[in-house]
């Protein structure tokens, strides 16, 4: 059951409401004072159109389970603090969802929530907090998740407390029968389909050129879309795949046992090729941008790759990068400057190709 409250704007009151789930319309601009105080929701979603919060507005909310406050920063909307005694005495709050807009959080904001489990910050940066902002519940039992590439933010001793700090899994969504997932900023997304989330055709039955977007709509705004995310298309049979200008990455495993076939070219806009990207294919040929400046581990491993030419941005062969390449016969080395590293696994990998693999700058077996 849902209860959609009709004002524009929340008044303090306080009340008991017999509902499991709050959704608020999109005309809510503001949640008054102690709005929501001792109501027995057990899960609550405050849209980007809400600025700001009252002190206490979820406090004692006794069998709230789950709490996301969304926000956008593309156009910089949402609540940016989170204020005082916010979520205080909600005992069994579990995990509370922060939208990459906020950027302070008041004191006692999760005082006597016992239960709680995992924190999720979305925010680029580190949110500012008071000396007073984690007292109240077990801190060293919560999980904090934080945006993708801020862990090493996270130095302080308050956010040490926590009992572990990791990634936040991107915010997702589908359209047209694929899925998108918002990255770090939120201003731009990754495609691919995630059996987890989503539930896709089989694109087995899809053109031997399977075409990705330059761009989707979303919230009635078209967002670039500028890679493929994390086993995107992990097993998923595409034979033929085309990526627009403007990806910069592909993400681990994106492409692993796809099928793909024959050659393939990426654009020129590509700077990132992680992990196990490609592996697992019947790929003969792969035509690797310019620009191109970081190659993860077996990124390549168990293709069909008979030649292989790495850009001058690429100064590092990972480890397997090629493991198994058994059709490899020459590796061309862009890179002239004599600034190459080798993982400890790499040279020993491409030679047990039993293939000759070349350098041009050298002119000897690598």
């Amino acid at each position: 059951m849902w209860w959609v409250l009709p004002t524009a704007l929340l008044f303090a009151y306080e009340m008991v409401v017999a509902t499991q789930r709050l959704s608020l319309p999109s005309t809510v601009t503001s949640i008054g004072f102690m709005a929501f105080a001792n109501s027995m929701l057990n899960a609550v979603t405050v849209p980007r159109t809400v600025e700001e919060m009252g002190s206490g507005a979820f406090n004692k909310c006794f069998f709230l389970r789950s709490a996301k406050i969304e926000g956008d920063l593309w156009d910089n909307s949402g609540v940016k603090t989170i204020p005082p005694y916010c979520f205080s005495g909600c005992t069994d709050l579990e995990q509370v969802d922060l939208s990459a807009v906020v950027n302070k959080i008041g004191g006692y904001a999760f005082s006597g929530c016992q239960s709680l489990k995992k924190l999720t910050l979305r925010n680029p940066w580190v949110p500012t907090t008071t000396s007073t902002t984690w007292s109240g519940f077990p801190i060293a039992n919560t999980a904090l998740l934080v945006a993708k590439g801020t862990t090493g933010k996270y130095t302080a001793s308050q956010w040490q407390q926590f009992k572990s700090i990791g990634d936040a899994p991107r915010e997702g969504f589908d359209c047209n029968d694929m899925g998108f997932e918002i990255d770090i900023y939120g201003k731009q997304v990754l495609v691919g389909r995630n059996g987890q989330l989503w539930d896709f055709p089989d694109y087995a039955d899809y053109p031997d050129l399977f075409e990705l977007p330059a761009t989707v709509e979303y919230r009635d705004r078209t967002y670039p879309v500028v890679g493929v995310f994390k086993n995107a298309f992990n097993g998923i049979t595409l034979n033929q795949v085309e990526l627009p200008h403007g990806y910069t990455i592909v993400e681990d495993s994106a492409f692993y046992n796809s099928n793909l076939s024959g050659t393939m070219i990426l654009p020129n806009s590509i700077k990132t090729i992680e992990s196990y990207a490609f592996g697992k294919n019947r790929i003969t040929e792969i035509g690797l941008p310019d620009d191109l400046t970081s190659i993860g581990e077996g990124a390549f491993e168990f293709t069909s790759l008979t030649s292989l030419y790495l850009p001058q941005g690429v100064t590092h062969i990972p480890d397997y990068l090629l493991f198994d390449c058994d059709n490899l016969k020459k590796l061309y080395i862009g890179n002239r400057n004599n600034v190459l590293t080798v993982d400890r696994d790499g040279s020993p990998v491409l030679t047990s190709t039993r293939a000759s693999c070349m350098s041009t700058w050298a002119g000897q077996l690598l």
